[in-house]
Protein backbone atom coordinates (compact mmCIF):
# COMPACT_ATOMS: atom_id res chain seq x y z
CA UNK A 1 0.00 0.00 0.00
CA UNK A 2 0.73 3.33 -0.62
CA UNK A 3 0.20 7.27 0.24
CA UNK A 4 -0.35 9.40 -2.94
CA UNK A 5 -0.73 13.05 -1.82
CA UNK A 6 -0.02 16.57 -3.55
CA UNK A 7 3.47 18.27 -2.67
CA UNK A 8 2.85 21.99 -0.38
CA UNK A 9 5.59 23.53 -2.73
CA UNK A 10 5.03 22.97 -6.20
CA UNK A 11 1.42 20.74 -6.26
CA UNK A 12 2.84 18.05 -7.96
CA UNK A 13 1.60 14.46 -7.22
CA UNK A 14 3.93 12.06 -5.38
CA UNK A 15 3.69 8.31 -3.89
CA UNK A 16 4.92 7.11 -0.52
CA UNK A 17 5.20 3.33 0.62
CA UNK A 18 2.58 3.72 3.55
CA UNK A 19 5.31 3.16 6.39
CA UNK A 20 7.35 6.16 5.56
CA UNK A 21 6.38 9.92 6.38
CA UNK A 22 8.56 12.32 4.84
CA UNK A 23 9.97 12.17 0.57
CA UNK A 24 11.52 14.50 -1.87
CA UNK A 25 9.00 15.76 -3.67
CA UNK A 26 9.68 14.01 -7.23
CA UNK A 27 9.80 17.50 -9.07
CA UNK A 28 11.00 20.17 -7.00
CA UNK A 29 13.06 18.06 -4.30
CA UNK A 30 11.79 19.83 -1.19
CA UNK A 31 11.35 17.86 2.00
CA UNK A 32 6.89 16.79 1.75
CA UNK A 33 4.61 14.57 4.13
CA UNK A 34 1.37 14.08 3.59
CA UNK A 35 -2.03 15.79 5.53
CA UNK A 36 -5.49 14.78 6.41
CA UNK A 37 -7.91 15.65 4.14
CA UNK A 38 -4.91 16.14 1.11
CA UNK A 39 -3.63 12.39 0.92
CA UNK A 40 -5.55 8.98 0.06
CA UNK A 41 -4.26 5.95 0.86
CA UNK A 42 -4.01 3.45 -2.49
CA UNK A 43 -3.70 -0.20 -3.17
CA UNK A 44 0.46 -0.61 -5.48
CA UNK A 45 -1.71 -0.37 -9.08
CA UNK A 46 -5.10 0.95 -8.08
CA UNK A 47 -5.58 5.42 -8.15
CA UNK A 48 -2.62 5.10 -10.62
CA UNK A 49 -4.65 8.01 -12.36
CA UNK A 50 -3.32 10.76 -10.19
CA UNK A 51 -0.09 9.37 -9.71
CA UNK A 52 0.79 9.39 -13.57
CA UNK A 53 -1.19 13.06 -14.04
CA UNK A 54 1.56 14.15 -11.93
CA UNK A 55 -0.63 17.61 -11.50
CA UNK A 56 -4.37 17.10 -11.15
CA UNK A 57 -6.90 18.58 -13.78
CA UNK A 58 -10.11 19.93 -12.36
CA UNK A 59 -12.25 16.56 -13.13
CA UNK A 60 -9.01 14.93 -11.37
CA UNK A 61 -8.88 16.86 -8.46
CA UNK A 62 -12.46 16.82 -7.43
CA UNK A 63 -12.29 13.17 -7.58
CA UNK A 64 -9.40 13.05 -5.58
CA UNK A 65 -10.27 15.29 -3.19
CA UNK A 66 -13.57 13.15 -2.12
CA UNK A 67 -11.13 10.40 -1.85
CA UNK A 68 -9.33 12.60 0.33
CA UNK A 69 -11.98 13.22 2.79
CA UNK A 70 -12.60 9.49 2.90
CA UNK A 71 -9.50 8.46 4.06
CA UNK A 72 -9.00 11.40 6.32
CA UNK A 73 -9.46 9.23 9.61
CA UNK A 74 -7.05 6.45 8.17
CA UNK A 75 -4.36 9.24 7.36
CA UNK A 76 -5.27 10.94 10.59
CA UNK A 77 -3.96 7.57 12.05
CA UNK A 78 -0.89 6.82 10.04
CA UNK A 79 0.46 10.28 11.24
CA UNK A 80 -0.44 9.44 15.22
CA UNK A 81 1.57 6.19 14.29
CA UNK A 82 4.69 7.68 12.66
CA UNK A 83 4.70 10.43 15.46
CA UNK A 84 4.92 7.64 17.81
CA UNK A 85 8.12 6.32 16.18
CA UNK A 86 11.80 6.41 18.46
CA UNK A 87 14.86 6.86 17.31
CA UNK A 88 17.88 5.89 19.68
CA UNK A 89 19.76 9.20 20.61
CA UNK A 90 23.21 10.09 18.83
CA UNK A 91 26.22 11.22 21.04
CA UNK A 92 27.86 13.33 18.20
CA UNK A 93 29.94 15.98 18.67
CA UNK A 94 30.35 18.24 15.83
CA UNK A 95 31.47 21.75 15.00
CA UNK A 96 29.00 22.78 12.02
CA UNK A 97 25.91 21.84 10.33
CA UNK A 98 26.69 20.12 7.88
CA UNK A 99 29.15 18.02 9.89
CA UNK A 100 26.51 17.05 12.11
CA UNK A 101 24.24 15.96 9.34
CA UNK A 102 26.72 13.91 7.88
CA UNK A 103 27.24 12.23 11.34
CA UNK A 104 24.33 11.48 11.66
CA UNK A 105 23.77 10.03 8.03
CA UNK A 106 26.78 7.63 9.43
CA UNK A 107 25.78 6.96 12.76
CA UNK A 108 22.42 5.91 11.49
CA UNK A 109 20.58 2.72 11.89
CA UNK A 110 18.51 3.02 8.47
CA UNK A 111 18.84 4.88 5.19
CA UNK A 112 15.18 5.69 5.94
CA UNK A 113 14.61 10.42 5.21
CA UNK A 114 12.13 9.92 8.35
CA UNK A 115 14.91 8.78 11.02
CA UNK A 116 17.15 11.58 9.57
CA UNK A 117 14.37 13.88 10.54
CA UNK A 118 13.82 12.83 13.48
CA UNK A 119 17.21 12.63 14.16
CA UNK A 120 17.90 16.29 12.91
CA UNK A 121 14.92 17.17 15.37
CA UNK A 122 16.73 16.32 18.40
CA UNK A 123 19.87 18.37 17.73
CA UNK A 124 17.17 21.15 16.54
CA UNK A 125 17.71 21.16 13.21
CA UNK A 126 14.49 22.17 11.12
CA UNK A 127 13.64 20.61 7.92
CA UNK A 128 14.38 23.51 5.99
CA UNK A 129 17.82 23.63 7.09
CA UNK A 130 18.28 19.78 6.44
CA UNK A 131 16.98 20.08 2.75
CA UNK A 132 18.86 22.56 2.04
CA UNK A 133 21.96 20.44 3.53
CA UNK A 134 20.60 17.20 1.68
CA UNK A 135 20.59 19.52 -1.76
CA UNK A 136 24.09 20.85 -1.36
CA UNK A 137 25.15 17.12 -0.49
CA UNK A 138 23.48 15.41 -3.53
CA UNK A 139 25.39 18.35 -5.85
CA UNK A 140 28.63 17.41 -4.31
CA UNK A 141 28.23 13.67 -4.32
CA UNK A 142 28.05 12.65 -1.10
CA UNK A 143 24.41 11.43 -0.82
CA UNK A 144 22.08 9.60 -3.35
CA UNK A 145 18.55 8.97 -2.98
CA UNK A 146 17.64 5.51 -4.47
CA UNK A 147 13.93 5.96 -3.65
CA UNK A 148 12.43 9.80 -2.34
CA UNK A 149 12.52 8.29 0.96
CA UNK A 150 15.68 6.78 1.37
CA UNK A 151 18.94 8.70 1.74
CA UNK A 152 22.52 6.59 1.38
CA UNK A 153 26.27 8.04 1.49
CA UNK A 154 28.22 6.95 -1.33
Amino acid sequence: MRIIFRCSNCEVINDIPIKYQFRLCRNCGRIVTYAPREAIISEEDSKDIFFQSRQLSDSLAVEFFNLADIAENSIVDLIKEHEKKQTPLLDLHAATLTDTILLILEKGTTNELDELIRNCSNFNISIPELEKIVIKFRKEGIVFLPKGWLIDLI
